[in-house]
């Protein structure tokens, strides 16, 4: 199995219908007034493809780390359910980032790995910046 796609966002909804992936306030980078900071809601989507002779499922690790730091790891089964392509949506009710920096989300099974890394800063460090990206609220 291959990754396809990896993302973060505030949130990823899956249409039961169709079960396209609908992603709202992409988080390309992250500004804060002061660290450390609270996210209240983060959702962590990736999307596999599923090779000749691969399994229907599969147990990975989703991992959350800033620079060299993990904050979060868990393990997560990845479902085909018959279909060559897998979708796995990971929501964290919360997230504290203690500093700026690389905040990496990955989702890994063997030695494939899906990954997406938002870029954090304080706006301290945004001089000459106009209008960097807000924090969303909510």
């Amino acid at each position: 199995m291959n990754p396809r796609l990896a993302l973060v966002a505030h949130d990823i909804v899956i249409a039961a219908d169709t079960g396209v992936p609908s992603a709202f306030h992409v988080m390309e980078g992250i500004v804060s007034e002061s660290y450390p900071m609270f996210l209240p809601m983060i959702a962590f989507l990736t999307v596999w493809h599923k090779e000749e002779g691969d399994p229907d499922e599969a147990r990975g690790a989703m991992a959350v780390s800033l620079d060299d730091e993990q904050l979060i790891s868990q393990d997560m089964d990845l479902t085909f359910s018959g279909s060559n392509v897998a979708r796995l949506v990971a929501r964290l009710q919360g997230l504290v980032i203690p500093h700026p920096g690389a905040l990496k989300f990955s989702y890994k099974i063997g030695d494939k790995e899906a990954a997406y890394t938002v870029d954090t800063s304080s706006r301290a460090n945004m001089t000459g910046v106009t209008n960097p990206a807000p924090v969303p609220q909510g």
